[in-house]
């Protein structure tokens, strides 16, 4: 198995919370880019591509989302999930930025899970020099059990960088089985 992903090296974040891991890979990449996606998620074969190609296109975007569809919907656990917003934000591009002299208290960033989930997402490593990382007291493992992913974006955009949606970076997420 390690033969068929040479160049690959996994790290293991001994303190339990998903920023704490976001970080260490922030801390642990070499490349100009880091990509996330998450335990419960399959990346089509096309992903990596997806997301770099609109970083090597537009030198300006600093943080790229991708579209998230279900693997399955068999349940109806799942269907109320995708019924009740899933994470799915479309098949468009989508550009996101404030805009010259916004307020940046508010700045239209109202649901910000309108901009993508960490579960798809690639951010360039030069950037959490100026933003900083992940919130430890956010994400799974933490008493907030999420939002790491969009403090993140709203720094980004809070900063006057562009992010964008990239349908074309496609993962299928498996939402559970069961509503409990």
């Amino acid at each position: 198995m390690v033969a068929r992903f040479a160049g690959v090296r996994y790290v293991l974040e001994p303190r339990p919370g998903l920023s704490w891991a976001r970080n260490r890979a922030i801390a642990e990449a070499a490349g100009e880019l880091v990509a996330y996606t998450d335990d419960d998620v399959i990346v089509d074969r096309g992903w990596v591509r997806a997301l770099a190609q609109v970083f090597a296109e537009h030198p300006e975007v600093q943080a790229v989302t991708g579209l998230v569809v279900p693997f399955e919907l068999e349940s109806e656990s799942q269907l109320l999930f995708e019924r009740h917003g899933g994470f799915s934000r479309g098949f468009d591009r989508t550009w996101h930025r404030l805009a010259a002299g916004a307020d940046k208290q508010w700045g239209g960033h109202h649901g910000a899970g309108k901009f993508g989930t960490g579960a798809n997402m690639a951010l360039r490593r030069t950037l959490f020099g100026q933003i900083g990382t992940f919130d430890v007291m956010l994400g799974a493992g933490t008493p907030s059990n999420g939002g790491e992913d969009l403090d993140i974006f709203f720094r980004v955009l809070h900063e006057g960088h562009t992010l964008v949606y990239e349908p074309n970076a496609l993962v299928r997420h498996r939402h559970r089985q069961d509503y409990a």
